[in-house]
C-alpha cells in the first residue's frame, strides 16, 4: 500500500521490484547490482527505452548520497503517473494460453 501512495520510490533492479513500480505507476530510482547474469541490465535497457526520464538508474557499487538526492529531487517533481504500456498480466495470459491448448 505504501508504494501505491508514493510520489517516488527507491528500489533494487530485480524483476519483482520493477513490476511493482510499473503496477504502482511510481517514478523510481532503480539501484542496479550488476549481477553476473545480466538480467537486471536487460530488463532496465527495455524499461529505460520506454520510460526515459521516469527512471533514474544508479549502480550500487558507485552510488553517492549526492546522486541519490539529485535523482529523487528530479523524479519527485513529476506530477503525472508512470505509464508504460507494459503488459503485467503474464500469469493471466499464460493461464488463458494453456487453457486454449487443453481445450
Amino acid at each position: 500500500i505504501s508504494l501505491l501512495s508514493s510520489k517516488v520510490s527507491v528500489v533494487y533492479a530485480g524483476y519483482n521490484s520493477l513490476m511493482d513500480i510499473i503496477a504502482a505507476k511510481v517514478p523510481s530510482v532503480v539501484i542496479i547490482r550488476g549481477m553476473a547474469d545480466g538480467e537486471q541490465e536487460a530488463h532496465l535497457d527495455t524499461l529505460t527505452s520506454i520510460l526515459k526520464d521516469r527512471l533514474s538508474v544508479l549502480p550500487e557499487n558507485a552510488i553517492s548520497e549526492h546522486e541519490l538526492i539529485k535523482s529523487l529531487e528530479k523524479l519527485i517533481t513529476l506530477n503525472d503517473p508512470l505509464e508504460t504500456g507494459v503488459n503485467i498480466n503474464g500469469a493471466e495470459f499464460t493461464a488463458k494460453y494453456l487453457e486454449g491448448l487443453l481445450s
